[in-house]
C-alpha cells in the first residue's frame, strides 16, 4: 500500500513539475515503460542466454541509473522508454544469474 502511495506522490510532483496533462502523464507512467519493455524482453533475454549475464546486469543498471535527466517532455518519454527497456534486461538476466548460482 505504502508503494502504491509513493507512486501517486511521484507521479504527482512529475505532473506538477513538468506541467504535464493527465494524457501526458499517462503516455509517461505507462505507454512508454511498457513499450520499451516489450521492445527489449526477447532480444534481452535471448543475450542473456548466450553472453556474459554479468556484463549485462551491470549495462542495464548503468542504463537504469543514469536516465534520471529529463529536460522536456520529449526527453522525460525517451528516458522512460529506456528505463523500461533496462528493466526488460534485468529480469531474465538476474533470474538465469540465480539459478545458476544457487544449486537446487
Amino acid at each position: 500500500m505504502q508503494e502504491v502511495a509513493a507512486s501517486r506522490e511521484s507521479s504527482a510532483t512529475i505532473k506538477h513539475e513538468h506541467r504535464l496533462s493527465d494524457t501526458q502523464l499517462g503516455l509517461f507512467s505507462g505507454f512508454m515503460f511498457v513499450l520499451g519493455t516489450l521492445a527489449a524482453a526477447m532480444p534481452l533475454g535471448t543475450l542473456a542466454y548466450r553472453r556474459s549475464r554479468k556484463t549485462i546486469l551491470a549495462v542495464c543498471i548503468a542504463l537504469w541509473s543514469m536516465m534520471t535527466a529529463a529536460w522536456s517532455y520529449g526527453s522525460l518519454l525517451m528516458l522512460r522508454f529506456v528505463v523500461g527497456t533496462a528493466v526488460a534486461g534485468l529480469q531474465p538476466t538476474a533470474m538465469s544469474v540465480v539459478a545458476v548460482e544457487i544449486p537446487p
